[in-house]
C-alpha cells in the first residue's frame, strides 16, 4: 500500500493580466491630480488676492479674492492690462520694471481702483516666473491694507489736530503722571513736551486747588466726563483762568487707563467779563441817579429795557413789539422825520443820534424830548446795541415860551407907552 506524501500540494501562480508598473503609474497620476485640486481649491479660496500677470501687463489670471477686493467679476478683470486697475501710472511702472529685470518685490505699496471707483490701498509682494530665461507670467499676492491705512490717516490726522491746537491737550494716567503734552500747552503753561512728560499733573494746581485732582481722578475711575472753571498755575507761577474738559481714556479692551484734558485759557476773557460788570454796575448807578429815561436796544437779542424814571412817564409796551411802542408815541408831526433820522443813523456807520420830538406820556399829555443815543457797532460795522437817553424839555419850553411872551409884552409898552416914547430917540433907540 502506497503512502501519502506530507508534503502540501503547492498551486501553480495565475498569469499577471496587468502591467505593474502602469498600475503605478496611475496611482501616481491620480494623486497628482488630487493634490493639484486640493493646491487650486487652496489658492482660490485663499483670503489673500492673487493674480498672474503676462510680460505685456495682461491679467492671465486671478483667484476670487482678489476678485472681491477690488468688486469686478472675472470676465472683467482677466484679459484686460493691469494698469488699468492702478491709481498711479508710475507705481505700476515701477512695478513691471523692477519685476522684468528679475527683481522680487515685497510689501510694495499701491493703489488700486475698485469697481465702485473708490481707492484700495495694497501692499504687493511679487516676483516672476522665468523659464529658460522667458517672462512667463508674475505671481503677485495683493493684500487689502485700506482700513490700516485709513486709521493711520485718522491718526496723524488726529495728532495733527491735537499738535496744532490753541488749546492745551493733556493724557495723564491713573497716577496723574503727563503722559502727553501738545504745543498749545507749551505756550499756555510755559512747560515744553520734555519738561512736561513724566512729571505729575499736580505741579499745574495751586496749592489751594491739589483737592481738585482727586475728584477729578474718582469721575474718570467712573469713567465719567467733567467739566468747570478753575485756576492752573503757569511755570512763571502766573495763574491762569481755565475751562477744563476731562474725559476717560480706554485701551482696546475697554478699560480705563487714564485721561484726558483739554484746558482753555479764558483769562482775557474773565478779565473783559469783570471790566463789563464794573461797567455796567457803573452805568446801572449813574440811570439810577439821573432823572432822564433810559433805553437799551439790544438788537442781536431784539430786547429792549428801561428805568424806572421811562416806565414812569411813558409805561411799558403791551405787547413785544417795543419798536413799535415808541413810534406809536411819537407825535403824528414829528414821527416821519424822528424815525427816519434814527434808520439813518443806523445805516450811515455813525456812532451816536440825536432829535427832538413830541412824546405822549402815560397820562396822555404831550411832553417835549431831547433823545440821545449812543450807537454801539461790533468789527464789521453792524450795529448790536443802541443806549439812550430821553430829556423831557417840557418844562423848558415852557418857560422859554414864557419868557419869549413876557419880553414880547415889555417890547410893546415899551414901544406904546409914553414912557416908551420918552426913553426912546426918533429911529427907537434907547439914548
Amino acid at each position: 500500500m502506497a503512502t501519502s506524501d506530507p508534503t502540501p500540494t503547492r498551486k501553480a501562480p495565475e498569469p499577471t493580466t496587468v502591467d505593474s508598473g502602469h498600475e503605478v503609474l496611475l496611482h501616481e497620476l491620480a494623486a497628482l491630480r488630487r493634490s493639484e485640486a486640493v493646491l487650486r481649491d487652496f489658492i482660490e479660496t485663499s483670503t489673500i488676492g492673487l493674480h498672474w500677470v503676462g510680460a505685456d501687463g495682461t491679467i492671465l489670471w486671478v483667484n476670487q479674492a482678489e476678485l472681491d477686493l477690488l468688486g469686478y467679476a472675472r470676465e472683467e478683470y482677466v484679459g484686460r492690462n493691469i494698469t488699468e486697475f492702478h491709481a498711479d501710472e508710475p507705481v505700476i511702472n515701477d512695478m513691471l520694471g523692477r519685476l522684468s529685470r528679475g527683481e522680487t518685490l515685497r510689501d510694495y505699496p499701491a493703489r488700486l481702483r475698485h469697481r465702485d471707483r473708490s481707492i484700495r490701498h495694497v501692499l504687493v509682494n511679487s516676483s516672476v516666473l522665468f523659464e529658460d530665461g522667458k517672462f512667463v507670467h508674475t505671481r503677485c499676492f495683493t493684500r487689502d491694507v485700506t482700513a490700516l491705512n485709513q486709521e493711520q490717516e485718522a491718526n496723524l490726522l488726529l495728532a495733527a489736530i491735537v499738535d496744532c491746537s490753541d488749546d492745551a491737550i493733556i493724557s495723564e494716567d491713573l497716577t496723574g503722571r503727563i503722559t502727553s503734552w501738545n504745543r498749545g500747552a507749551e505756550r499756555i503753561f510755559g512747560y515744553t513736551a520734555q519738561q512736561a512728560i513724566g512729571q505729575s499733573i499736580r505741579m499745574l494746581m495751586p496749592d489751594d486747588r491739589q483737592e481738585e485732582e482727586v475728584h477729578i481722578f474718582a469721575r474718570l475711575q467712573r469713567g465719567e466726563p467733567d467739566h468747570f472753571e478753575t485756576l492752573l498755575r503757569r511755570k512763571d507761577g502766573k495763574l491762569l483762568n481755565i475751562s477744563l474738559t476731562i474725559s476717560p481714556v480706554r485701551d482696546r479692551q475697554g478699560r480705563i487707563i487714564g485721561g484726558s484734558k483739554i484746558a482753555r485759557d479764558i483769562t482775557d476773557r474773565k478779565n473783559m467779563e469783570e471790566a463789563l460788570r464794573k461797567s455796567e454796575e457803573r452805568l446801572r448807578l449813574a440811570i439810577k441817579a439821573t432823572n432822564d429815561a433810559i433805553w437799551d436796544l439790544d438788537l442781536k437779542a431784539g430786547a429792549v429795557s428801561w428805568n424806572d424814571t421811562y416806565s414812569m412817564l411813558y409805561g411799558r409796551p403791551e405787547t413785544a413789539d417795543s419798536w413799535q411802542f415808541w413810534i406809536d408815541r411819537i407825535h403824528p408831526e414829528d414821527r416821519a422825520r424822528t424815525v427816519d433820522g434814527f434808520q439813518a443813523a443806523l445805516h450811515s456807520g455813525e456812532s451816536s443820534w440825536s432829535s427832538e420830538y413830541r412824546f405822549r406820556r402815560a397820562d396822555g399829555r404831550w411832553a417835549y424830548i431831547y433823545d440821545r443815543a449812543y450807537i454801539a457797532r461790533d468789527a464789521s460795522g453792524n450795529v448790536w446795541r443802541v443806549i439812550g437817553a430821553m430829556q423831557d424839555l417840557t418844562e423848558q419850553k415852557r418857560a422859554e415860551a414864557a419868557m419869549r411872551e413876557s419880553e414880547e409884552r415889555f417890547r410893546r409898552v415899551f414901544e406904546e407907552g409914553p414912557l416908551g416914547l420918552a426913553l426912546l430917540g426918533k429911529d427907537k433907540r434907547f439914548l
